[in-house]
């Protein structure tokens, strides 16, 4: 396997391991891409929290023999919204998942990856327009692990 993807797997676990309430760990997903028909396609019950690749870049650090490097791990929350416009339904709960996860990643190091010393959170759209359009509630944030790892 790939330490990206071991990222994403792990990721995928410290999320389910918070235990967010009304998420099942079945709808907890790792996907190639954060598309909204996925849920459909794939059968993933509301609320859903996917997990997709993100960037993938050289970072400022190493040593004589290693180097680091940043593997985004973009995560999206999401649920049912049916385009409500006070701002009331969902907002609460949305807004105690994205903070839950954030503090589970930020300036951390990641269970299960040996290589990856430390975890960035970046912060995406409080509410993605995108998903509103489309009758969801959606937030999302992008997991940067960052990776040593030996020079080929």
């Amino acid at each position: 396997m790939s330490v990206h993807y071991d990222c994403l797997v792990a990721v995928q676990q410290t999320i389910r391991d918070l235990d967010l309430a009304g998420v099942a760990d079945e709808s907890v997903v790792v996907l190639k891409l954060p598309l909204l028909r996925a849920l459909a396609a794939r059968s993933v019950s509301l609320p859903a929290v996917l997990i997709t690749p993100g960037q993938t870049k050289a970072a400022a650090g190493g040593d004589n023999v290693q180097d680091d490097t940043d593997l985004g791990c973009r995560v999206l929350i999401v649920v049912a919204d049916n385009q409500e416009r006070t701002g009331q339904a969902n907002l609460e709960t949305m807004s105690g998942w994205v903070e839950r996860v954030r503090r589970a990643f930020h300036n951390k190091r990641l269970s299960g990856v040996s290589s990856v010393y430390t975890c960035e959170v970046i912060p995406g759209d409080t509410v993605d327009p995108t998903a509103w359009e489309f009758n969801y509630l959606a937030s999302g944030m992008t997991v940067v692990c960052r990776s040593r790892e030996k020079r080929a």
